[in-house]
């Protein structure tokens, strides 16, 4: 099996800082530890940008279940896209990924989120959703406390529902979609059923992103390969980061 490149270096390194940087994620990496590089606010140049450590620290500050690499990622894909419209997020939680996704609308100038979420917890792993409350009654307030505190209630749309709820009402809201982050209920039928109910929405150009695309995971990946099967060229070629997979929609 081929290993993926660990980065063990940095161009504003010193020597000293150079080896110990190999040495510390080397070590790591022999424990089976992925070493995130930190973000460093004073190598920042401060004006009129919108910073990443600022993001990050919200992100960090947030219950969620994505890395804070996962959490650039969406930042990015979100902000970077050249396609005008709205975001669908299927699976909110605490709102990590949320915060991710609204900020790269709010910074692009681009749509808002649609956060879709029962806010109950997948059937047969509801103890793993518990923050404070067992019965979980405090998740949607919470919710909504983590993206006023971020700054982004302007930016997110929630619909605290099922997916298959939802669908009927975020059709009729949205303007355009040119994103989204699939991350509830992990089975083939939640995923294959969410496919065909929201990828005809999505623009040309569009993103359709995935958490949990893994082995781990087998019926999600079914369901993807599957819709991709069945889309026959509306799609280019997907990419993945680990358990991340992105596919764009052909314009």
């Amino acid at each position: 099996m081929t290993k993926a490149p660990v980065d063990r270096s940095s161009p504003m390194d010193s020597p000293l800082q150079a080896r110990l940087r190999k040495v510390v994620v080397t070590a790591g990496g022999l424990a089976g530890v992925t070493i995130e590089k930190r973000m460093d606010d004073a190598t920042f140049v401060h004006g009129h940008s919108a910073l990443t450590t600022d993001l990050l620290h919200r992100v960090a500050a947030t219950p969620g279940m994505i890395t804070l690499r996962r959490a650039m990622y969406l930042y990015w894909l979100s902000y970077a896209g050249s396609v005008a419209g709205d975001v669908i997020e299927i699976g909110s939680w605490q709102g990590r990924s949320t915060i991710a996704l609204a900020q790269g609308c709010a910074d692009s100038e681009n749509g808002v989120v649609h956060a879709i979420d029962t806010f109950r917890g997948n059937p047969g792993n509801e103890s793993m959703y518990v923050v404070g409350a067992e019965d979980r009654s405090d998740l949607e307030p919470n919710f909504h406390r983590n993206i006023a505190a971020a700054g982004l209630t302007d930016r997110v749309v929630t619909h605290a529902m099922s997916s298959t709820e939802a669908v009927g009402e975020v059709a009729a809201a949205v303007n355009g979609v040119r994103m989204m982050y699939i991350d509830g209920e992990h089975s083939y039928d939640a995923v294959r059923e969410e496919l065909e109910l929201y990828a005809p929405l999505l623009s040309p150009g569009g993103l359709l992103t995935f958490d949990d695309y893994s082995t781990r995971y087998p019926g999600v990946a079914d369901a993807i390969h599957e819709h991709l099967a069945a889309a026959g060229d509306d799609y280019v070629r997907p990419v993945q980061d680990d358990n991340f997979l992105v596919i764009r929609r052909r314009t």
